[in-house]
């Protein structure tokens, strides 16, 4: 069962769920985050695409920065 992440900017009407998948193969971890309501973009709080850019892809999710998400999943998988 997911996550639901705190729904920060209404406007963009979408949110985000978060789904951690544990103990696979060589004790691998995958995490998910599923954009209910966005387009094919990555979501971002800081970097905003063109209304031109969206119609072409979709709606851009505004509650987390991806960028950051990963950030945080890969730093301490390497030690």
């Amino acid at each position: 069962m997911g996550t639901n992440l705190p729904d920060i900017n209404k406007k963009d009407k979408s949110t985000v769920e978060k789904y951690i998948y544990i103990n696979g193969l060589n004790n691998t971890e995958v995490a998910l985050f599923k954009i209910i309501g966005g387009g094919h973009t990555e979501p971002s709080i800081t970097k905003r695409y063109g209304s031109r850019y969206l119609k072409l892809v979709g709606n851009q999710n505004n509650d987390i920065e991806m960028a950051n998400e990963v950030w945080d999943f890969l730093k301490n998988k390497s030690k």
